[in-house]
């Protein structure tokens, strides 16, 4: 499975600026993703380092892998490529690393790049590398595909009339404020970020330093858990026209705090042990159920 290139900072790659158009993609502070659709039907799936199956997803990435197993029109794809194995969706898991979004608005999975392996040879180029689709073609792609493409916040911008010192972040499509930065990209496939500093400062300064040890089961499942996550995972499930499951239910909440508190429940140190809150996650979601 392709993975996909990492752009330096913008001080790293100034001969982006010396020609050309840009296209200037917000900067969503997540984390790498990727998967593609196997002959068999089934979905691969992968971060920066490691490929996984669905079903064996870091508690991270389990939202971002049930989002996909969704949403994906899998027949769309089929009937628009040959192979779909040659074909690998890359982009952001969307879970908290530095900053808090609007959880609720900003999908699990944005698209960023489609790559394609049997595309290229032209002109004399090696076929066996591939190619990655244009910028506007992922934005087609994804949306057609029932996914979500990263949001440019400008296109077709001169490179030589861009200055990275003076530019004025606009606000974020997924946050309350500025954006955490941008992705400048060209056609070439050339790409750098121009971060946010006064975002990044600010939100390391803010996290939170108590990591919750000692907490009992039940107070990280009231803390974590409380019901309004059980009746938005309630309401969406009625919104998607399924069924109001205890498995349903019990997925949807676990994937809520696991995406939202990534850094507590998934690096370092749990405030409890995790298979104890997610018994006890399922103990209120039966309560939940029952309750008239």
């Amino acid at each position: 499975m392709q993975t996909a290139p990492v752009p330096p900072r913008i001080d790293d790659a100034p001969e982006l600026l010396d020609g050309g158009h840009l296209w200037l993609q917000e900067f969503v502070d997540g984390h790498p993703f990727r998967f593609r659709l196997r002959a068999d039907a089934s979905l691969r799936f992968g971060d920066d380092r490691r490929e996984f199956a669905g079903d064996d997803a870091p508690r991270a990435y389990r939202h971002a892998v049930h989002h996909v197993q969704r949403a994906l029109d899998r027949g769309a794809l089929r009937n628009a490529v040959g192979d779909t194995e040659a074909v690998t969706f890359l982009g952001l898991a969307t879970h908290r690393n530095r900053l808090d979004y609007g959880w609720e608005r900003l999908p699990s999975v944005l698209v960023t790049d489609v790559h394609d392996a049997d595309a290229g040879g032209d002109d004399g180029e090696d076929a066996s590398v591939g190619q990655f689709l244009p910028l506007a073609r992922v934005e087609q792609v994804a949306e057609s595909l029932g996914l979500t493409p990263v949001n440019a916040v400008a296109k077709e911008v001169r490179a030589v009339d861009f200055d990275p010192a003076g530019y004025e972040f606009p606000d974020s499509a997924w946050r309350d404020g500025p954006v955490a930065g941008v992705v400048l990209r060209n056609k070439t496939g050339q790409q750098a970020v121009l971060e946010n500093d006064a975002v990044l400062d600010a939100a390391a300064g803010d996290a939170a330093s108590n990591s919750g040890e000692g907490d009992s089961v039940e107070d990280a499942v009231a803390e974590y858990a409380p019901e309004s996550r059980y009746r938005r995972a309630e309401q969406a499930l009625e919104a998607d026209g399924k069924s109001v499951s205890f498995d349903a239910v019990r997925e949807r909440v676990l994937d809520g705090v696991y995406r939202e508190h990534a850094p507590t429940f998934c690096d370092g140190r749990p405030p409890v042990d995790v298979e104890a809150f997610e018994r006890g996650v399922g103990q209120r979601t039966s309560e939940f159920l029952a309750d008239p």
